[in-house]
């Protein structure tokens, strides 16, 4: 459920069918949607993400968490937008801008455009995987040896 001032409740799995696209968007200067509950949105068609994307309250992971999904794109095209969640495009992912994305993204193809967006993996998210999400029912062993900015 989403309201009128950019809140949204998600819970267990959103599925938009046929040629189903979502897309984020906010009209006006608040830039944000903030969202609670775990869950996740699988849409048959492309998915585009140009506002804020944000968890509600300091500590709220992994009591919220949020995962999209698509067969097709998921673009992040709005300049200076924080995202935080769970991204899976079997197609591509594009971020056109100086995009933050906190959680994670998975895809075939990736275009990260040249306006340096960055991606801050949180390593913890595999415990706390909403219910649908691909990759929910496996057991997985991560182990962090090194990691370095590129």
């Amino acid at each position: 459920s989403m309201d009128g001032n950019g809140n949204l409740t998600i819970s267990g799995i959103v599925y938009l069918d046929n040629s189903g696209s979502l897309n984020m968007s906010t009209a006006g200067s608040d830039k944000t949607i903030t969202y609670t509950g775990s869950g996740v949105v699988l849409a048959e068609g492309n998915v585009q993400i140009n506002t804020n994307l944000v968890t509600s309250g300091d500590n709220s992971f992994p009591s919220n968490i949020i995962g999209i999904m698509t067969p097709n794109t998921i673009g992040f095209n709005e300049a200076s937008i924080d995202v935080m969640g769970l991204f899976y495009a079997e197609g591509t992912v594009n971020a056109q801008k100086q995009t933050d994305i906190v959680g994670t993204i998975v895809s075939n193809y990736f275009n990260m455009g040249t306006n340096v967006p960055s991606v801050y993996q949180v390593p913890d998210v595999i415990n706390h995987l909403p219910a649908g999400l691909i990759g929910q029912d496996a057991n997985w062993l991560m182990k962090t040896v090194s990691w370095r900015k590129i």
